[in-house]
């Protein structure tokens, strides 16, 4: 049985008493050790299943819990991109981002922030892939494949934020080539307190989402939708832009000879968030793939995994709650930049 070492920076497990000689060899991986559920299930599936038979002494185990990152001063997340960035293959379980309460009831020093941000920025990521699972000989919710495609960094993911009373705010933007100054945003506060709210959207890595996106819609027989919100946050404009001209120039003929646009005007289309989120809920045939920003992203992925209760066996509930918690979070990497 392998046990788990207590929170330190870089997690190391002991082996099983099979012979490596009767095992798999696994490639070099990062392992990010999560908490809840999750954690004790991944746990089991490791002492049970994986390390009976596959090699995994080349596995770089981290442990991202709340307590192993206070310990270290989140030493082991530092650890934990440094290692995910040199081997290119990360395995991440859930974990915690701590809230003012929770702090306090587990005795940190500080409420941690999410670690995912630093995660995806530190190994370039552009887009996290959600899908649908589907077991033969059981029907879960939707009949076919839906696909999802979250940008993986940007937004309110990456904000910087503060309190200010009444005044005026500016957002500048200065250039690394010595040009002038540009003013973003200038704007009166009239209330004694404000939250102020800064973040920057990347615009460089949604043609490869782009391309990834289209790619998995044709292997999935899947009929491709760009979710924004552009029509109020103007700002959102270029995501659809830049993923219309990929299209356009690369996949659009394929997508026509598939058939896979017969039902939506022979073109790619455009969703507005809150009509996608009602789509979900109507499509149960599935066959459709989103791609989105970052919290949009989050929030579609999500409601799709819990919409189709609505169809759903009851006796396969409690099967299928820890199903969506143990994997909808668990196994979906980041695309890496090469």
């Amino acid at each position: 049985m392998r046990q788990l070492v207590p929170a330190t920076s870089s997690v190391n497990f002991t082996t099983t008493s099979s012979a490596l000689d009767d095992k798999l060899k696994a490639p070099p991986m990062t392992y990010i050790l999560g908490e809840e559920m999750t954690r004790y299930c991944m746990q089991l599936v490791l002492d049970k299943c994986i390390t009976p038979n596959i090699d995994t002494s080349e596995w770089e185990f981290f442990d991202l819990s709340c307590k192993a990152r206070d310990d270290t001063e989140d030493q082991v997340l530092t650890d934990a991109v440094e290692s995910g960035a040199r081997l290119g293959a990360i395995f991440k379980e859930p974990t915690i981002t701590p809230t003012e309460v929770q702090k306090e009831l587990l005795g940190l020093k500080k409420a941690w922030g999410s670690p995912n941000g630093a995660m995806r920025r530190g190994w370039n990521g552009i887009t996290i892939s959600r899908d649908t699972i589907h077991i033969e000989g059981m029907e879960l919710g939707f009949k076919r494949p839906v696909l999802f495609e979250r940008q993986a960094v940007g937004g309110e993911y990456s904000a910087g934020w503060g309190l200010a009373g009444k005044g005026t705010v500016k957002t500048v933007f200065t250039p690394d080539d010595g040009g002038a100054d540009v003013l973003i945003d200038d704007r009166k506060l009239d209330d004694d307190e404000s939250a102020i709210v800064t973040y920057s959207n990347p615009l460089d890595g949604v043609t490869d989402l782009a391309h990834i996106f289209f790619a998995r819609c044709l292997e999935n027989d899947c009929t491709p939708y760009i979710v924004t919100k552009k029509t109020v946050f103007k700002w959102q404009e270029g995501f659809w832009v830049r993923c219309k001209e990929v299209f356009d120039s690369e996949y659009k003929e394929q997508f026509q000879a598939a058939g896979l646009l017969d039902k939506c005007g022979g073109d790619l289309q455009h969703v507005i968030s809150d009509a996608a989120c009602m789509q979900i809920i109507r499509w149960t045939e599935g066959g459709f793939g989103m791609a989105c920003h970052n919290y949009d992203g989050e929030c579609l992925s999500l409601s799709s995994s819990f919409s189709f209760f609505l169809l759903f066996p009851a006796p396969l509930l409690i099967l299928t709650l820890f199903l969506l918690h143990s994997l909808t979070f668990s196994f979906f990497p980041c695309k890496l930049k090469k």
